[in-house]
């Protein structure tokens, strides 16, 4: 049997090295470390920068691991796991650019959309997630085969199915159409050829600018109560900064302030897995105030997905609070609230203290991925979808219940006991605000 290929070792060997170090090597440094002469050294690292295993710092001429080789390590992130890693900015990017934001990955030689953030108004939209998408002809999957040549040439040799007189069917000239998405790292929407597809996704997180050079600005879509043309065209909302949370930008004088202070309004809190926020509409429908906060995403474990549940109703209780503060209202002017929250995230917290027994297990999380397994092999999918018409999965709070008592000591006796109560972000939002313990009917029924 042949033996192992030596120079195969050796790149690996530095490979190694430079994966394990927090700082650039350079030749001398790798040779020393691997006693090899600097000449060997120095032609492995030569092949390796070639095919982007390792890049060079220009400048003191050391090394580090390369983006290609970073990417390989990533290629078989989960969808749950990039839906994580990108909740932080999704939300953002949308309220800045009040454009809908989705979150796709080659599958297939097509788009697979994994997260999708609704634009902010009040449009009908549908939720895109699941759905496969042309990578040839949209704008975010031009933007995924300009960073991957290779899924670009098989897709481009399968042959190019045409949907609009605006698609790119042409082999060559696709090749040549990613290269400026690359270099932007954004992908610009052509409504005519690209007509189910809003917005492209992109890398550049930094600031961007919708259609038509507004910086984050919503108008507001419903006529104001009363006060001048103009007046009503100024009330709307805007991302500060194009970031944190949005603000009312309102024209109207104080008499007009105070007349609508004597109406009655409504607030809703959405309670979403990247922030909290808090809306009043007023009794046509218009947006009169927003306010939002962010929290922090807990990861203990690989697939493991929590949040503070404290942190939560600290934030909901701080952004109900600015968004009365900012239309001048209060408590009283409010005749009814409304829940959206980020279902199937789940807790236990104690009946008398109302304290969480466990940080809140988000619905991304697949900790619970061998009860699922169990759970299966015993009844069979068939089973469960028999009684609830859905299978088993991790994303439903029943085996996240499960992993909760079986692993808190002593939660089983005590939920045996009525000592604890258990719910989704909904149930927890509502028992802090009424003590009550209650949900809503559609919540349950997607558990």
């Amino acid at each position: 049997m042949p033996g192992n290929i030596q120079s195969i070792e050796r790149a690996a060997a530095i490979l190694r090295l430079l994966s394990g170090r927090t700082r650039r090597l350079g030749v001398v440094d790798l040779a020393g470390e691997l006693g090899l002469s600097k000449g060997t050294v120095h032609g492995l690292l030569r092949t390796l920068q070639h095919v982007g295993f390792v890049e060079q710092d220009p400048e003191t001429g050391k090394y580090k691991l390369g983006a290609a080789l970073l990417h390989m390590g990533s290629s078989y992130l989960d969808g749950n796991e990039l839906r994580t890693r990108a909740l932080n900015w999704s939300d953002s990017l949308a309220s800045r650019t009040q454009e809908a934001v989705r979150i796709g990955t080659l599958h297939e030689g097509q788009v697979l959309i994994v997260h999708h953030v609704f634009r902010p108004d009040d449009s009908l939209q549908t939720l895109d997630v699941g759905t496969l998408l042309p990578a040839h002809a949209t704008a975010l999957g031009k933007v995924l085969l300009a960073h991957h040549p290779y899924v670009a040439a098989e897709v481009t040799g399968n042959g190019l199915a045409s949907f609009t007189d605006a698609t790119i069917c042409d082999q060559e000239r696709l090749e040549r159409e990613p290269r400026p998405h690359a270099r932007a790292r954004l992908g610009c929407r052509d409504r005519r050829a690209e007509p189910a597809v809003r917005v492209a996704g992109g890398a550049d997180h930094g600031p961007q600018r919708p259609h038509g050079g507004r910086d984050g600005y919503l108008r507001s879509t419903g006529a104001a109560p009363g006060g001048s043309a103009a007046a009503r065209r100024a009330v709307g909302l805007r991302a500060r900064g194009g970031s944190g949370p949005c603000r009312v930008s309102s024209a109207r004088s104080r008499g007009e302030r105070e007349a609508a202070v004597r109406e009655r309004y409504v607030a809703a809190i959405d309670q979403c897995t990247a922030s909290s926020r808090c809306l009043v509409f007023d009794r046509s429908g218009r947006i009169v105030s927003v306010a939002q906060k962010e929290h922090h995403h807990i990861y203990p474990k690989p697939g493991w997905v929590e949040h503070d549940p404290e942190e939560i109703w600290r934030n909901v209780e701080s952004v109900v609070g600015r968004a009365l503060g900012e239309a001048q209202l209060d408590a009283t002017d409010l005749v009814a609230l409304g829940i959206a929250n980020q279902r199937e995230t789940t807790l236990v917290w104690d009946r008398v203290t109302g304290q969480a027994v466990h940080h809140a297990i988000n619905w991304q999380d697949t900790r619970t991925d061998h009860i699922v397994r169990a759970l299966s092999a015993q009844h069979g999918g068939a089973w469960f979808r028999e009684r609830s018409g859905l299978p088993p999965a991790t994303y439903f709070s029943g085996p996240k219940l499960r992993w909760l008592l079986d692993t808190v000591p002593g939660l089983q006796q005590r939920a045996e006991a009525g000592e604890v109560l258990f719910g989704t972000m909904d149930s927890w939002l509502i028992w802090k605000l009424t003590g009550r313990h209650l949900t809503d009917l559609t919540t349950p029924a997607a558990r």
